[in-house]
């Protein structure tokens, strides 16, 4: 069976490994307000969030807090349009390629403010490619360097 609601893991709170919801038609991430810390998944993620094609914010992960030890990737989500629900996060570590940030395909993402959080070095890359809507880099402003 096919997954649409993360609603009945509300209850739930704590910390995980990683993060990976890929290829669903899930439209929120309701019921994840509970995680407030990421570690590292395979490939050195913390949040890889990909080919969701109905997914349209972020918003289920405001509960997050802190450093992050891997990779942020956002990718391929047709409809998502905003990153907010990150902005509690003020740190990321690197994948094992090498990156800290991979924002690509994003095809109707507005702005980049839900990563305001986010202060000084970034310990590995930066990729933000073929976002068509994205305008601006604000919500970059905290990161000091790559």
């Amino acid at each position: 069976d096919e997954v649409n609601d993360l609603q009945p893991l509300s209850g739930w709170s704590g910390a995980m490994k990683g993060l990976l919801v890929k290829n669903t038609q899930l439209a929120s991430l309701r019921g994840l307000k509970g995680i407030w810390s990421l570690g590292s998944g395979s490939d050195g993620y913390s949040i890889h969030i990909a080919d969701n094609e109905e997914l349209l914010n972020l918003e289920g992960l405001a509960g997050l807090r802190g450093d992050l030890l891997g990779l942020l990737w956002i990718e391929n989500n047709a409809k998502l349009v905003s990153l907010q629900g990150l902005q509690g996060i003020t740190s990321l570590g690197s994948s094992d390629d090498g990156y800290s940030i991979y924002i690509d395909s994003n095809m109707e993402l507005r702005n980049l403010t839900g990563l305001a959080g986010l202060q000084g070095n970034l310990s590995g890359g930066l990729l933000i490619d073929n976002n068509a809507k994205l305008v601006s880099l604000q919500g970059l402003q905290g990161i000091t360097s790559l």
